[in-house]
């Protein structure tokens, strides 16, 4: 029985450590692409208002919003970069407070779901698997659509559909090379205007109103 026991205990010891390890390998991560974008901090250097305040008090926002701590509670995250993430969701959808959320990345998660929810309370929530027929319901509406680059031809031909107070979150956008490229082909579509590049993911905006142009952003 004790040597059962110790082989528990050691069992759970090498799982902290593999955890702890983990943590430090996305910690060194996060600095590099941080320092590797340090120029583009807060906004620096963006001349629009529009834009300038998006990146401040949307993306860039610091000040702990009102259902972070309960959200942790319900749905705790261990990943700072997955949590900032679900944070920017949050952000998202209380900025956009669209009439749909569809999610088309491998599921719609528990997180996910509690996130968007906790920013647009009203807003319908529609997890989209890949080769489905997304629903007429969405033409003409204010959509937040959060997506990965390996479902951009989905995208791009939702892009006509929906209103261009619309916002378009695509993950995985540096990938890899091929990932890259389709980040570029979605931001030079005649739909897409103002994009913003955070290196995890990527924020495209439709209203062509505004001036095309693609943000490098320190997120």
């Amino acid at each position: 029985m004790r040597a059962y026991e110790a082989i528990n205990i050691m069992y759970e010891a090498i799982n902290i450590i593999r955890c702890k390890m983990n943590n430090v390998t996305e910690w060194l991560q996060t600095v590099g692409v941080w320092l590797s974008r340090i120029a583009y901090c807060r906004g620096f250097g963006i001349q629009s208002p529009s834009a300038y305040r998006f990146v401040r008090y949307v993306i860039n926002e610091h000040y702990p919003y009102y259902a972070y701590a309960d959200l942790q509670k319900r749905v705790p995250v261990e990943s700072r970069v997955a949590l900032r993430l679900l944070r920017l969701c949050l952000r998202v959808a209380n900025e956009v407070q669209p009439r749909y959320i569809l999610d088309f990345i491998d599921g719609l998660s528990a997180e996910r779901w509690e996130y968007f929810s906790a920013g647009a309370r009203r807003a319908c929530i529609l997890p989209v698997a890949e080769g489905d027929e997304v629903p007429a319901v969405i033409d003409g509406e204010r959509v937040v659509i959060r997506t990965d680059v390996q479902h951009v031809d989905a995208l791009l031909s939702l892009l006509p559909r929906i209103d261009s107070a619309s916002l378009v979150m695509v993950h995985g956008i540096h990938r890899d090379a091929r990932s890259r490229e389709t980040w570029q082909r979605i931001v030079g579509n005649s739909h897409a205007a103002v994009c913003y590049d955070l290196y995890y993911t990527g924020i495209v905006m439709l209203d062509q109103s505004k001036h095309k142009r693609c943000y490098t952003i320190n997120f």
